[in-house]
């Protein structure tokens, strides 16, 4: 963890790693590319699996979602409006 001087709450950080020993640049990034490529490679067969909604499916989710939203709307705007009359009467 480095030396420290705890009295004048001082740290003093440890020494820089010796990297005259790690791995070439090309090999880090051979190997980075490998991992990318099994990754993608991962990806598509994940995307084979799954099961896509048909058209109609598509079609009949998107309906139900609109009309959903759309009676939300009209029901926040319904509540709105009573209780923006109910707050004029009581404040006159």
């Amino acid at each position: 963890t480095g030396l420290q001087i705890r009295v004048l709450g001082v740290r003093i950080p440890p020494g820089l790693p010796n990297l005259e020993n790690s791995t070439p640049s090309s090999e880090v990034s051979r190997s980075m590319m490998g991992k990318l490529n099994e990754f993608f490679a991962n990806v598509k067969a994940e995307l084979k699996k799954v099961t896509w909604p048909s058209k109609k499916d598509t079609y009949a989710s998107t309906t139900v979602v609109i009309a959903l939203v759309l009676l939300s709307a009209v029901f926040l705007g319904g509540v709105d409006m009573i209780l923006s009359r109910l707050i004029r009467l009581i404040l006159g």
